[in-house]
């Protein structure tokens, strides 16, 4: 392979290339191929028109730009310029925007590309937070991208040499303090031949990656690197993953890529949203390598992802464990390729540092899996050292450090946060804790996030996995932290969980962290908080340090009061744990058979689970019920009712069950919604439209919710039901609508009678609490006979977080409307039968309910 001296050489020798380039990926069917000539004449153009904004030689770009293909084109137009371009992730709240003012302080003579949507959120920003004085430097140095006019000649591609900047990478550090990664030429190109060797690509490889191209691993890991070893790369936007994970997979397949890249977060995400009884034609079998880096591996969740993958033809062997940072460009430790996970269970009471890790058996009480990251990749030196920069013997804890060409000089215009990062004999401090093992490191965990409590360390994650697997807890919305208490001199435990429900909702999750991470690690969590989203890195790691500064200020003082007095009186009001029909006392009976209790040893509210049951006592209890309630459970009720009060209210739901089909009204839509017998040949029966609401507009939606005293799904419903209506010339639309009980209610809105928003909204919540009839769940629909008409279809609208079911809804419904909300966003997917229904008819629905969303906040922005 021809080695490159400098990315300007990469991509001249690339420009020949016409066949290969990058596949920009917006949809199913919506894709984009850029060769590398094409996108080497187009940052060519692009160069010429920074120059003709007075944007020179050594100045900055600051990139603030959401269409990847003109992000990737500004980016490389920089490099052919010797512009230094500075990539900023585009957030969706006033800590990212912050942190652009705070990177435009930082630099010498700062660019602002964006878009004109994207500088009125900055001005927004401004204004509200005292900063029209930086706001006016921004503007007169400001290029909008949706505003440039094109020019036919190409800018003057710039000399420079190996040592030069490429571009700065800010950390996914603090957003208060932003500390600017300086990346040479030659750091890049080392790593990246490096990367190349060490995961043994070659010219038959080709990438494809979901990862943000503002993180390392996602522009040199995943972009740069295939430029370099001219291969395809395929990149689809990280919010098209959001929306539809399993879309990855689906293209992996499509364009058989055999390197791809994700954190857990990925497999955990994707996992959340697979469907094994979908049938998905995937063909993963080309899959060589999935980097697996970024955050700490879980072996567990490999283990599942690739369990659940290998029916695709998954290999066991493809999971990368790699380990790097943005200081190293972005690789520091790679394994073998082709190798399996290499676990290694640790007594977690010696991963102190200067400890000697101790072995244990994996069923120990103080086990904890860590997974081997390989060796240091070429031309990048690691060691393991003490807190006085001492190094350490294989085996002992202590921190990374690291040396090479790979290796940034330091932070750029900081000599402060340089100095404290260097050692005196000029290795770089990672804040990073392990230990090498037969050459091979293991990562512990990262420094400044240990909480150590009685002369023990305990690490955040190791925390958050166990309250991660509480009923009600999500992958990657739980943060653990250690707090000083000033007053008894010791560390303690705060625990916060994302939690978007009424505070008496969150009663549950309070106590079952405390059980639970007592029970499982033998420490003490002194308290739980509920957030509506946790402060996170552009790069998405958790900001544990800010939650403990702001808990230690008593931010949290008033939630964490009002929870432990909502939890007393919740002691002091439980209800009776006996109980209170025929049902439940047979139940109670057969629970006291199975189990072996004594029947005044069992409350109707315990978990089956919790006091001695197992799927095989299950079965047995099962066999019981339907002895006396014949049809009325199947295997899967009790993991979903799992007490004797839920089961009770299922089994009488089900004895007084009416024929479903009798109670069901159907949606009737013109002979125009509908296609021929000839749409058989879809690649796929079921298509969708989407939409994201934005920040602003969502929390006005919010406020609108709030004033009507309704639930945002019920406004969703409602306008859900006006656009189909409107579209499809309907004065009354029938829906069914999945609520938090999980149960689902029909609701018919009736347009004839009045268009009135308010008393509209109050029928949806009449019905919804109970006023026609009190719902069904969704195996009842499941299990149907649902007749329909040449022109019926059965519709849904639902959120996903109610959603506590595998069913495959499209087996079900003809429409299916799901609410997805997403830290500070919200996303609609309509999902379809295309097989029934046309593509037009659909999209002009979906179109026509975003625009009445918009046109409700309008009214109400006006009406404030």
């Amino acid at each position: 392979m021809t080695r490159f001296r400098t990315l300007v050489e990469a991509i001249r020798e690339r420009s020949s290339e016409v066949s290969i380039g990058i596949t920009f990926i917006a949809g199913d069917d919506e894709e984009t191929f850029v060769s590398y000539k094409d996108l080497y004449e187009k940052a060519a153009l692009i160069l010429g028109v920074l120059q003709a904004n007075g944007v020179q030689s050594g100045d900055e770009l600051v990139l603030q730009i959401e269409d990847q293909i003109d992000f990737v084109t500004f980016f490389w137009a920089c490099i052919l310029g010797r512009i230094i371009p500075v990539p900023v992730t585009i957030g969706n709240n006033d800590e990212h925007r912050n942190k652009v003012f705070q990177i435009m302080k930082i630099l010498n003579n700062p660019f602002l590309a964006t878009s004109k949507r994207q500088l009125a959120y900055l001005e927004k920003y401004a204004e509200s937070n005292d900063l029209n004085g930086e706001l006016h430097g921004i503007n007169a140095k400001t290029l909008l991208v949706d505003q440039m006019q094109p020019v036919s000649q190409a800018g003057q591609i710039e000399p420079l040499e190996d040592f030069e900047i490429v571009f700065i990478q800010f950390s996914s550090g603090s957003t208060g303090e932003p500390k600017g990664v300086i990346l040479t030429h030659d750091n890049l190109l080392a790593n990246i031949y490096a990367s190349i060797k060490c995961s043994g690509t070659s010219r038959q490889d080709s990438m494809l990656t979901w990862m943000p191209l503002t993180h390392d691993m996602g522009m040199i890991g995943s972009h740069m690197l295939p430029l370099v070893a001219g291969i395809n790369q395929y990149l689809i936007p990280t919010s098209l993953f959001i929306r539809r994970p399993t879309l990855w997979l689906k293209k992996t397949s499509e364009h058989q890529a055999t390197i791809l890249s994700s954190p857990n977060f990925g497999f955990r995400y994707l996992l959340s949203f697979y469907k094994p009884e979908s049938n998905y034609d995937w063909d993963l079998s080309h899959v060589k390598i999935i980097y697996n880096g970024a955050e700490p591996i879980s072996t567990e969740l490999c283990h599942e992802f690739l369990d659940q993958m290998s029916r695709y033809g998954l290999k066991e062997t493809v999971i990368f464990p790699v380990y790097g940072l943005a200081e190293a460009s972005v690789a520091v430790s790679f394994p073998v390729p082709g190798e399996e996970l290499k676990e290694v269970n640790l007594d977690r009471r010696n991963l102190n540092v200067l400890d000697m890790i101790r072995n244990v058996d994996p069923k120990d009480a103080d086990c904890i899996t860590l997974v081997e990251v390989g060796s240091p990749v070429d031309d990048c030196l690691l060691r393991i050292c003490d807190t006085q920069d001492n190094v350490l013997n294989e085996k002992t804890v202590g921190e990374i450090q690291i040396s090479g060409r790979n290796v940034t000089s330091g932070y750029y215009r900081n000599q402060e946060a340089t100095d404290r990062i260097l050692t005196g004999d000029g290795w770089l401090r990672t804040g990073d804790l392990g230990f090498l093992q037969n050459g091979k490191l293991v990562i512990t965990g990262r420094l400044k996030d240990i909480i150590f409590i009685n002369g023990q360390n305990y690490y955040p994650y190791d925390i958050e996995r166990i309250v991660e697997q509480i009923d009600g807890a999500k992958y990657g919305g739980v943060a653990a932290c250690g707090v000083f208490d000033a007053e008894q001199q010791k560390e303690e435990i705060v625990v916060f969980v994302i939690h978007k429900k009424k505070l008496e909702e969150f009663l549950d999750m309070y106590a079952d962290v405390k059980k639970w991470v007592g029970r499982q690690l033998g420490v003490e969590v002194k308290d739980v908080i509920p957030l509506r989203r946790l402060p996170k890195t552009t790069s998405g790691k958790i900001q544990r340090y800010k939650l403990a500064d702001e808990y230690s200020m008593g931010l949290f003082n008033d939630i964490s009061l009002e929870l432990k007095q909502l939890a007393n009186r919740s002691i002091e009001q439980a209800q009776d744990h006996l109980p209170v029909n025929g049902i439940e006392h047979k139940l109670l009976q057969i629970w006291s058979c199975v189990l072996q209790v004594e029947a005044d040893q069992i409350s109707v509210n315990d978990n089956f689970f919790e006091i001695g049951g197992n799927s095989t006592l299950m079965v047995q209890m099962i066999s019981y019920i339907d002895a006396d309630y014949p049809g009325t459970i199947n295997i899967t009720d009790p993991f979903e009712t799992p007490t004797i009060k839920g089961l009770a209210e299922h089994i009488d739901s089900a004895s007084r069950k009416q024929e479903p089909s009798q109670s069901i009204t159907l949606l009737e839509l013109p002979e125009t919604f509908f296609v021929d017998n000839n749409a058989s040949y879809l690649q796929s029966p079921i298509q969708e439209y989407s939409f994201v609401m934005e920040e602003q507009h969502y929390s006005m939606l919010r406020d609108i919710s709030a004033n009507e005293a309704i639930g945002v799904q019920d406004v969703l419903v409602l306008l859900f039901a006006f656009a189909v209506s409107q579209i499809a010339g309907v004065q009354s639309v029938p829906l069914q609508v999945l609520h938090d009980e999980g149960r689902i209610y029909p609701v018919t809105v009736d347009f004839s009678q009045t268009m009135d928003f308010s008393r509209l909204l109050q029928e949806v919540l009449h019905i919804r609490k109970g006023g026609s009839g009190s719902g069904r769940s969704i195996h009842a629909f499941a299990d149907a006979r649902i007749l329909k008409s040449e022109r019926s279809v059965l519709a849904l609208v639902y959120s996903r977080s109610n959603l506590n079911s595998n069913l495959n809804l499209m087996e079900i419904f003809d429409i299916t409307g799901r609410i997805d909300e997403y830290e500070d966003t919200l996303t609609f997917i309509c999902e379809y039968n295309a097989l029934r229904l046309s593509k037009e008819g659909m999209g002009r629905v979906v179109s026509q309910y975003q625009k009445l969303i918009e046109t409700l906040i309008s009214q109400y922005v006006l009406r404030r």
